[in-house]
């Protein structure tokens, strides 16, 4: 998390940021940390469940910030929204609109490995940077980060189940010992 936040910071100058990621319950994102002091940050929840609406838009491939993006940006959405004719597709998009600003932010980089989501970053950022032409396609030049945290969070789920198989297979020997002391 901490390069993707070192560059984050420095590239787009968030007003907060606040990091998601897999929990004990496999139903719920925990938060792990937040950095900065937005109003809608202060806002954000603990816990994200796996129902939450923003799953739904990082499935869905017209939510995204650009062709082949995994991000979610609030700006493409609103576009989005003023595209479109039908009004079940707006209101689907500004469920997804308001559940980004209901987590703090207005973008959404998913921490996704193998198609399952291990967190997220939610970043509030007034606008883009204007040393990047003042447009979001720097958001396309992060996702390498992205993906290389959700590379680090799998790497560390692994060792978290590792090591509590191991933890309860100490705990089976240590049943049975003193079971068979109990028998003695």
């Amino acid at each position: 998390l901490t390069v993707f936040e070192k560059f984050a910071v420095r590239v787009l100058k968030p007003i907060g940021i606040t990091f998601y990621v897999h929990s004990s319950d496999p139903k719920l994102l925990r938060r792990e940390r937040s950095i900065g002091d937005g109003a809608r940050l202060r806002r954000a929840p603990s816990e994200i469940p796996k129902h939450h609406p923003i799953f739904d838009a990082l499935a869905f491939p017209g939510a995204h910030a650009g062709r082949d993006s995994l991000v979610l940006l609030d700006q493409m959405l609103n576009d989005e929204i003023d595209r479109m004719a039908g009004q079940e597709a707006k209101n689907r998009f500004k469920v997804w609109l308001d559940a980004i600003h209901g987590l703090g932010g207005n973008i959404v980089f998913p921490f996704q490995k193998e198609g399952r989501i291990l967190g997220v970053a939610v970043l509030d950022v007034s606008s883009p940077p204007e040393e990047y032409g003042a447009n979001w396609s720097i958001l396309r030049e992060m996702e390498p980060l992205a993906d290389r945290v959700a590379e680090l969070l799998a790497k560390s789920s692994v060792f978290d189940r590792e090591r509590e198989v191991e933890r309860l297979a100490t705990l089976g020997e240590m049943a049975a010992g003193l079971a068979h002391e109990i028998r003695n």
